[in-house]
């Protein structure tokens, strides 16, 4: 039980870090009154607030971005710019791992941020 449980644990957990990295960036950016970068390198599997600490998705989790323009982004750099109004320019994420799937969007408007299991 416990082989099965941690992937999906850790895979849980980077569902929620990686909202919740884009949620900081839209609370700095709304107090700094300056725009935020999200990045995420597809290609090295980190993510993070440029400038800030990088934090590694685990190696069983894919990721697949869903962008208004680009179409389906797997790989290089992606970045998610928040402004100061809050509002986030950016696609669907999408974390795979197994059968688990988990679809992280910002609001383009407002920049807030919700996962779909």
């Amino acid at each position: 039980v416990l082989g099965t449980t941690l992937p999906s644990a850790r895979f849980n957990a980077t569902a929620r870090d990686l909202s919740a990295t884009i949620r900081e960036a839209r609370s700095l950016a709304r107090i700094s009154g300056d725009r935020q970068i999200v990045k995420l390198d597809l290609d090295a599997g980190t993510y993070g607030i440029e400038g800030r600490k990088t934090r590694t998705i685990s190696g069983e989790t894919g990721v697949l971005i869903l962008d208004p323009f680009a179409g389906e982004i797997r790989n290089g750099q992606y970045r998610i710019v928040v402004h100061a109004s809050g509002a986030a320019e950016s696609g669907t994420i999408v974390l795979r791992s197994g059968k688990k799937t988990a679809s992280i969007r910002t609001d383009p408007v407002v920049g807030a941020v919700t996962i779909k299991p």
